[in-house]
């Protein structure tokens, strides 16, 4: 796969002198596909040291290589609470303090209440909240030594049939965004919620396939993974001063 260097020599990395995230350290969940893998890689290109933390460890290395020397993979399972106080440890084990979390990580899963399992419910919740809840509360004392940021990639999925269970643990997400936001004003942790619709993912393949729509999937006519870093990546570089607090995206054909 071509390397940041490839892409440097083609003109398309800025150089060195225009890097937005030089010298900043970040860490993203979910960082192996999707939007968690595209905002990985448009953080390293511009000039971030990149932590990659997912579970599936192959995927990871692949990222990472095509990343170049600034992504560095750490495979963790977000379901497990040690993974998770070991993978906090290592981020700040470098030398360099994560100053930019971004949770891309979550399920998705559909079902009745009725029929639904239990344990569908609770992997849903571990992902969605339980696993942002406790890494974001492990990194605070880092993130607050200096002027950071802390992104949330949420859904603008609604409470309808078959989707209790989801909509149950991405309202809970969104409800801990915000006391977060409010408990962080004043101490320079600007938090970010980023609301994309259906974007162009491994993850929508699944959620067609489950609608019942497999064949009505175009991925072309939905947002792409790196449409959703472009205005991630432009909102966090906005003067300290101000702050983005919810970033609304949907395809340009929002009826599909």
């Amino acid at each position: 796969m071509p390397s940041i260097a490839d892409a440097e020599a083609r003109g398309v990395v800025r150089p060195a002198s225009q890097l937005r995230f030089e010298g900043r350290t970040a860490l993203v969940t979910g960082a192996s596909q999707g939007i968690g893998r595209a905002l990985a890689l448009a953080l390293a290109r511009e000039g971030a040291a990149v932590q990659l933390l997912a579970r599936a460890s192959t995927r990871l290395i692949e990222v990472a290589r095509e990343g170049g020397e600034l992504c560095h993979p750490l495979a963790a399972d977000l379901t497990s609470e040690a993974a998770i106080r070991a993978a906090a440890d290592h981020a700040g084990a470098g030398g360099e303090a994560v100053d930019l979390l971004v949770h891309c990580g979550g399920q998705y899963a559909r079902g009745t209440v009725e029929d639904s399992r239990v344990e569908d419910l609770d992997a849903q919740y571990q992902l969605s909240v339980r696993a942002p809840y406790l890494l974001t509360q492990l990194l605070l004392p880092t993130l607050r030594s200096r002027p950071s940021d802390i992104v949330f990639m949420e859904s603008t999925v609604r409470a309808t049939a078959h989707l209790g269970a989801y909509a149950a643990a991405q309202t809970a997400q969104a409800a801990l965004v915000r006391a977060l936001r409010e408990e962080l004003s004043g101490a320079d942790v600007r938090v970010l919620a980023v609301f994309p619709g259906r974007t162009a993912t491994p993850r929508q393949t699944e959620i067609f396939a489950l609608e019942g729509r497999a064949d009505a999937y175009q991925p072309e006519r939905l947002l792409q993974p790196e449409d959703v870093a472009a205005i991630t990546l432009d909102a966090l570089c906005l003067a300290r001063r101000a702050e983005v607090t919810e970033v609304w995206m949907r395809p340009a054909e929002s009826t599909y």
